[in-house]
């Protein structure tokens, strides 16, 4: 446990820089294009997460595994036939991404914005489709190599660069600026994390010449096919929700429905990506159930703390958070809010029941999953859409209403497997946690958004809370952690 709140820590730092870096590019986007402006930018970089999750063939969460096999191992050679059956193919399949997205540019501006003079924003973002599939590549070597400072350091830097470039753009060529920002942003990002993975690659794939081997490359497509079908059903599903959005109630609606995203998406990916980039490798190293059951354990109990403590917060403080990271303008979409934290925390606990599948080989479990639940959350947000359309305003509650039911079906489908698989039991303590840190989610989004006195004993109360909540042993791994960055040494 002391390890993975260390490792968490240490990536959780960098991210939390990139998140405020999220945050300042957020709020220069709502003020210089709105929120109808806003809503349209969201669609372009959904549109570019699924194309890149497509064009990276999946494969980076194979390379992560593989990488962890072969370098506890020290076995170069295999190091280095991985890498290269990786680059090949993930390249190859950018161009052929990025010419698709070129010859079809009019019908897609139609679909994601009802205007098909939009084009030439699908064409240039859809340059940034080669950079955004290799930066993810080499950062999951890094994350395979358990080199958390590395990963952090690329993170957060290239977070820092994109906004930098951000800035100039955005200020003289308003929402056109932010287009070529994807672009621009990316290629850093990239520049980055090869600057600061460099070292590492020569130490650890030294092989001057190395083939392609064709089991190894199976074997990460079929890691690849998994992650697809999972990463990229999200993406599109989202997008597909957004397409609904924009057609029936209005670019303006989805400008609102970002803001549920955008802080939903920053503060749980956060905590996430955290949690799993110790977790992921070292989940691929064990052979025993029980082993395995302890760190699905400890890192939904790290998981379930941590966000519990951000969405109440955040719950307590959204009628001023809102207008501080967007506009007065965006203030209607705080309403949403409530809802859709529910479904975050349910996601979240579903994401570490199931942490376990894919580096345990599970993969038709683990695809299974996702699709019925991404099925079920379009499902719903079509049928609750269908029942509130007259209600104006309100209708736009139908997508936190599906993401709350898809994620609860996901919570208990995914634990009953944990429980037949692992042996694995949320009886005492941690039954006690996930009760008490559910009802603490709810009781926060009941408390009246802008009411001052309300909100601070809400705050009061998720502060005993925590004070029950996080163990001795938690709270001094996590003081350790402060102490070894402020005199300077590496930990994990």
């Amino acid at each position: 446990m002391k390890k993975l709140v260390t490792s968490t820590a240490l990536v959780g730092t960098s991210s939390f820089f990139g998140v405020l870096m999220a945050l300042v590019r957020t709020k220069l986007l709502a003020v210089f294009v709105g929120t109808a402006g806003l809503g349209l930018l969201a669609q372009i970089g959904n549109f570019l997460n699924v194309v890149s999750a497509l064009a990276s063939l999946g494969i980076g969460i194979g390379m992560a595994k593989y990488v962890a096999e072969f370098s506890s191992e020290g076995d170069y050679q295999s190091l280095a036939r991985l890498k290269r059956s990786g680059t090949g193919p993930t390249w190859i399949a950018s161009i052929v991404a990025v010419a698709l997205a070129w010859l079809f540019s009019r019908k897609i501006a139609v679909l994601l914005f009802k205007d098909p003079g939009l084009a030439w924003a699908v064409v240039v973002s859809a340059l940034a489709v080669p950079v955004l599939v290799q930066t993810t590549f080499h950062l999951a070597i890094l994350q395979g190599l358990k080199r958390m400072r590395h990963y952090a350091a690329a993170t957060a830097v290239g977070a820092a660069a994109g906004l930098a470039v951000l800035v100039p753009l955005v200020y003289f060529f308003k929402w056109n600026g932010a287009v070529l920002h994807l672009v621009a942003a990316g290629t850093l990002s990239f520049i980055v994390v090869r600057i600061v993975s460099r070292g590492l690659l020569r130490e650890y794939f030294k092989r001057a010449y190395a083939r392609v081997d064709n089991r190894l490359l199976r074997e990460l497509l079929a890691y690849g096919v998994s992650s697809l079908a999972v990463g990229a059903l999200y993406w599109v599903n989202l997008l597909a929700i957004r397409s609904i959005i924009v057609h029936r109630l209005g670019a303006d609606a989805n400008g609102l429905y970002q803001v549920a995203v955008g802080i939903s998406f920053q503060y749980l990916m956060l905590i996430i990506n955290s949690v799993s980039t110790y977790c992921f490798p070292r989940l691929s190293e064990l052979k025993e159930s029980r082993s395995i059951e302890n760190e699905v354990r400890g890192a939904l109990r790290l998981t379930v703390l941590l966000v519990t403590g951000c969405a109440s917060v955040l719950l307590l403080v959204r009628h001023w958070l809102v207008p501080l990271l967007f506009t007065g303008d965006f203030l209607e979409a705080e309403r949403l809010l409530p809802v859709q934290f529910v479904g975050d925390w349910l996601k979240a606990t579903a994401w570490m029941l199931g942490i376990w599948l894919l580096p345990q080989g599970r993969l038709k479990v683990w695809v299974g999953l996702d699709v019925l639940t991404n099925t079920v959350l379009f499902g719903a947000f079509f049928f609750f859409l269908g029942r509130m359309a007259h209600l104006d305003s309100l209708a736009l509650m139908a997508a936190p209403l599906a993401h709350c039911l898809a994620y609860l079906l996901h919570c208990g489908l995914t634990y009953g497997y944990a429980r037949r698989g692992l042996g694995f039991s949320l009886g005492g303590p941690l039954r006690r946690l996930l009760a008490t840190s559910l009802g603490l989610v709810i009781v926060c989004g009941l408390v009246p958004s802008g009411n001052v006195l309300l909100s601070l004993g809400g705050l009061v109360l998720v502060a005993v809370w925590a004070r029950f909540s996080v163990s001795p042993e938690e709270a001094r791994a996590a003081l350790e952690m402060v102490k070894s960055r402020l005199h300077g040494r590496e930990r994990g």
